[in-house]
């Protein structure tokens, strides 16, 4: 297949999915800022989860290292979907922003990204036995945590929790 052929779908794709009035929308397309860069929208959590331990299983030994490494990280949202307040079945999303520094050459720009989790109970969810173990603090309603030596920010957006390294964003 040629890199044409694969961009179109993909770019038909992302422009099908700019707009949260596309009838059949997951939930989580109403939480994604109208500045996003690029998002990925995801329906099922815990399907998509499923999916993709099902794949890395069948297909792990033959994935490049960093795609192998990539899927390995899957295991960290499956801890987060382990904690009670979270909605498995709910939808999420990856959200990629623009950083507003240059990029190289021919590059695409940098871009920060965020995931926006389906949760029910945010105070259950930030008490829950794994974030209670990751030493969580609590300031002016952002709970960071310390993550496998990463810091890791969480906000409450009710409904649904933003997650990630940049507390701003």
């Amino acid at each position: 297949m040629t890199a044409t052929a694969l961009r179109l779908p993909l770019v038909a794709g992302l422009a099908v999915s700019a707009t949260s009035a596309l009838a059949g929308a997951p939930g989580v397309v109403d939480r994604i800022p109208a500045d996003t860069g690029m998002f990925i929208a995801i329906p099922n959590l815990q399907s998509m989860l499923t999916d993709i331990t099902a794949f890395t299983a069948a297909h792990g030994d033959s994935l490049p290292p960093e795609v192998g490494a990539g899927l390995a990280q899957i295991g960290v949202v499956q801890l987060f979907i382990s904690q009670p307040g979270m909605n498995a079945a709910g939808s999420a999303a990856v959200v990629l922003m623009p950083t507003g520094e240059a990029g190289a050459p021919g590059a695409p720009p940098p871009m920060d990204g965020v995931g926006i989790l389906p949760i029910t109970d945010f105070a259950a969810f930030a008490e829950g036995p794994f974030i209670s173990s990751q030493n969580p603090e609590m300031e002016g309603g952002v709970l960071s945590l310390d993550l496998f030596g990463n810091v890791v920010h969480i906000r409450d957006l009710d409904g649904y929790a933003v997650v990630g390294a940049d507390r701003d964003l």
